[in-house]
């Protein structure tokens, strides 16, 4: 045995090394401690306990620590993989939360805005014949339109029970078909009032035209009927506003700042508001006293006034009157002075309104008349009424 100390040979029975004096248990116990590593059988080194591979070749030691050793590499691989799929999953569980958040979030926006229907909406142009034209209601275009709902007491949104666009859509069918028998001639027409036209079927009525400043109104009025319902009705001033009726309840307010630009008009549907709620009020009022008007008229037997401008074949007139009166009130006006003096008229309605008068005899056919038929007063007065038609664009 060697001393751990100097390297010489000793004696292990002795308790000294003889050479350098250490402990000879020392280098007992250290040559006990080196007995207990292991060997590489390939490069021969020596290798602690417990090591798999040779520190100095590399080489493999123990079968049986290897295959502990690829175990453990197989669990931490299994337990890599499973940490993957959980962030794989997390991570695609976040993107479908956050992609539901967006949906719900364009759902409520997208439902406000159409809310205020930028909606197609429009009214056909009326009749516009030279001898005798209606109050006309300007073509509308597709505009962007705004529309409100409200809620009953139940809760239930009302335009979940009423289908604005449907109903508008057969009001407008309604107008258009009673428009197109109104030009037609009919329809028989009284005036209940000066500038105010109220056309019936010969039970029902149909619509009424009122002149702008007739019942202190600052707008023309039309109100268009089904039955003894009010189903459309449109105010023209600076401003224009066609109200839409179904059951005496106004369920589309159309309102353009400018009469002359309607693709700009903007829907506001069933609302609640007070200025909705007013506008339904008002003008549901106005049809209805324009309506006992022109009952009151009926029950009277005043099936039409005598002129629409008396004198006018011996005075002059004024522009002023003209102001008083409806489009085609001014179209008959002009036309009167010719039923005076015997004319025929091709047109029908014409010549039904002129031929329910007794002072009305249709003697001279319309390529025979000549001017020169009309004393001063009547050319004066029918140019006046001419530049007057032409002025706010009624020819």
């Amino acid at each position: 045995m060697k001393c751990v100390g100097c390297g010489n040979e000793i004696n292990a029975d002795s308790k000294f090394c003889k050479y350098c004096g250490t402990s000879v248990q020392q280098s007992i116990e250290a040559a006990n401690s080196k007995k207990t590593w292991n060997k590489c059988p390939v490069c021969g080194a020596k290798v602690k306990p417990g090591n798999t591979f040779c520190t100095t070749c590399g080489t493999l030691l123990n079968e049986g620590q290897s295959a502990e050793h690829e175990r453990k590499i197989e669990r931490t691989k299994k337990k890599k993989k499973g940490s993957k799929f959980v962030k794989i999953f997390l991570a695609f569980t976040l993107l479908a939360a956050a992609a539901l958040i967006a949906v719900v979030v364009l759902y409520f926006t997208g439902n406000n805005n159409d809310n205020r229907n930028r909606n197609t909406d429009g009214i056909e142009n009326e009749s516009t014949e030279d001898e005798l034209s209606l109050s006309e209601i300007p073509e509308e275009t597709v505009d962007i339109t705004e529309s409100e709902d409200t809620e009953d007491s139940s809760g239930q949104n009302q335009s979940d029970l009423i289908d604005v666009e449907e109903n508008v859509e057969l009001i407008r069918e309604q107008y258009n078909n009673i428009v197109s028998s109104i030009s037609s001639g009919a329809y028989t027409v009284i005036y209940p009032d000066t500038g105010i036209a109220a056309y019936y079927d010969g039970s029902d009525l149909k619509a009424i035209i009122a002149a702008k400043g007739s019942g202190n109104s600052e707008y023309s009025r039309s109100f268009y009927y089904d039955g003894d319902k009010l189903i459309f009705a449109y105010y023209e001033g600076s401003d224009s506003h066609r109200f839409y009726f179904m059951n005496d309840q106004l369920i589309r307010w159309r309102y353009s700042t400018d009469t002359s630009d309607s693709q700009n008009a903007v829907n506001y549907d069933l609302e609640s508001t007070s200025q909705y709620l007013s506008w339904e009020s008002s003008v549901y009022q106005d049809a209805v006293d324009l309506k006992n008007d022109w009952e009151s008229a009926l029950a009277n037997g005043s099936s039409a006034r005598e002129y629409i401008l008396e004198g006018s074949d011996s005075r002059y007139i004024s522009e002023s009157e003209l102001d008083a009166l409806t489009k085609e009130e001014v179209k008959l006006a002009r036309n009167e002075i010719y039923a005076r003096n015997g004319r025929k008229f091709d047109d029908e309605q014409i010549r039904n309104y002129f031929s329910q008068f007794d002072w009305y005899q249709p003697t001279i056919d319309p390529d025979d008349f000549q001017e020169s038929m009309l004393n001063k007063y009547e050319i004066a007065n029918r140019d006046l009424i001419v530049q007057y038609e032409k002025d706010h664009g009624y020819r």
